[in-house]
């Protein structure tokens, strides 16, 4: 089975101190049986599982490559979806306020969605990009002869 994610729900939680109660996320009960299904920390867990998943997907679609599928997963790539997911984590809070915000008596502006920041971004670079393309060399009928 194909790894989903570079870091991992509960360092995104430990990074954050993010709890559930910042999100407003209660624990799920079944209506027929009035049991509880699933706690709030494994319903904000769950959350932060979805979010790394997307963040792999926005790392993997930036660099043109899969880590996972390539071996090993570089520390800093750990550290970049930690840091990209502690971004999500932020706006999420903040848009749960208000999604406007305001910085001095008279200006106001919305919140920033970016979560490729341009520390994060710099750091991204030093991982080099699978090239998109590549080249094949044609041999000629000659050439192919010879390597027989």
């Amino acid at each position: 089975m194909a790894e989903t994610h570079y870091s991992d729900a509960s360092e995104v939680i430990e990074y954050t101190g993010l709890r559930p109660s910042d999100l407003d996320i209660e624990q799920v009960i079944d209506e027929e049986t009035e049991e509880v299904t699933k706690t709030a920390d494994e319903a904000l867990e769950e959350l932060i599982t979805g979010w790394l998943v997307q963040v792999k997907n926005l790392i993997d679609q930036d660099r043109n490559r899969d880590y996972h599928a390539e071996g090993a997963v570089p520390d800093g790539i750990h550290n970049i979806a930690l840091r990209m997911t502690a971004n999500m984590v932020a706006q999420a809070i903040m848009r749960r306020d208000t999604s406007i915000v305001r910085v001095d008596d008279f200006s106001v502006q919305m919140v920033d969605d970016q979560i490729f920041t341009a520390a994060i971004r710099r750091d991204l670079a030093r991982f080099p990009m699978k090239p998109l393309l590549r080249f094949a060399r044609v041999r000629r009928e000659e050439e192919m002869e010879d390597a027989d």
